[in-house]
């Protein structure tokens, strides 16, 4: 299970989530960026209690080039 949103790239390629309402008549792309592996049917675990760094290494490590878009790391807590 991952946690992510659809949104459109704009003409810079930035995630612009308001493109989201004309991406269809100005010709734009839907793309999903993944924010965070919650769990993980292959092993059967639940990614949530692990830190959120060595989820999101082993997102990128599922996802590999898949087309999903993993977002960056933003710094600091919560």
């Amino acid at each position: 299970m991952v946690d992510g949103e659809i949104v459109v790239l704009d003409a810079n390629g930035r995630p612009s989530f308001q493109a989201l309402h004309h991406w269809s008549t100005a010709g734009l792309s839907i793309v999903y960026y993944a924010f965070d592996l919650l769990s993980c049917i292959s092993t059967a675990r639940d990614s949530a209690p692990a830190p959120l760094d060595e989820r999101r290494d082993r997102l990128r490590s599922i996802i590999g080039d898949s087309g999903v878009l993993l977002s960056d790391a933003l710094p600091g807590t919560a």
